[in-house]
Order: structure tokens, then sequence, then C-alpha cells
């Protein structure tokens, strides 16, 4: 993605056209506290993902660059199929 920012409106674009089964998304940028902007790209996903900066932010301010994280998208229509078997994961199913 190269930060969310950047992108969140290309991922928006891409399930109205194409209406993907799954979407993975890399480098979204965001911080713990921010993931939840995953899970508002539309109504039609649940989400699944982690942040990379989680201890950069436990450390105090951050300094620099933002950097990492990943994302899954999974179509809803999939939700009674789908098994989170990561113990990690920081947005609500």
């Amino acid at each position: 993605m190269h930060g969310y920012n950047q992108c969140a409106e290309n991922v928006r674009d891409l399930i109205r056209t194409l209406h993907p089964d799954v979407i993975a998304l890399q480098e979204h940028w965001l911080t713990p506290a921010n993931l939840v902007k995953l899970d508002q790209l539309s109504d039609d996903y649940f989400v699944f993902a982690t942040s990379a900066m989680s201890e950069c932010i436990v450390q105090g301010p951050l300094i620099g660059r933002p950097f990492g994280g990943t994302g899954i998208l999974i179509n809803n229509k999939y939700a009674t199929v789908t098994t989170n078997t990561i113990s990690r994961v920081l947005l609500p199913s």
C-alpha cells in the first residue's frame, strides 16, 4: 500500500469493480490504534490485521517514518468457514 492514506481509495475501487473474495494488504503503516481503518474500507469484508509498529509506539512518540503492517480482507460470504489460527489479531472479526 505504501501507506494507508496513499491507497485506501484504490482498495475501495478494487472492491467496487472486482468484488474479490480475499484481499491481502501489506505496508499499510497503521499503528495498532488505527487498524480499525482497515475495517472501515468496506462493510462487505471482515479484517484480520496486525501493525508492525506495536513495539515502537509503546516506547514513546513515533519518530521517523512509519513502516510495515499487514492485513487480510475476507468477503463476508466466507465468514462462517473462516478461522483465525493466529492469536495476535488486533481487530475483531
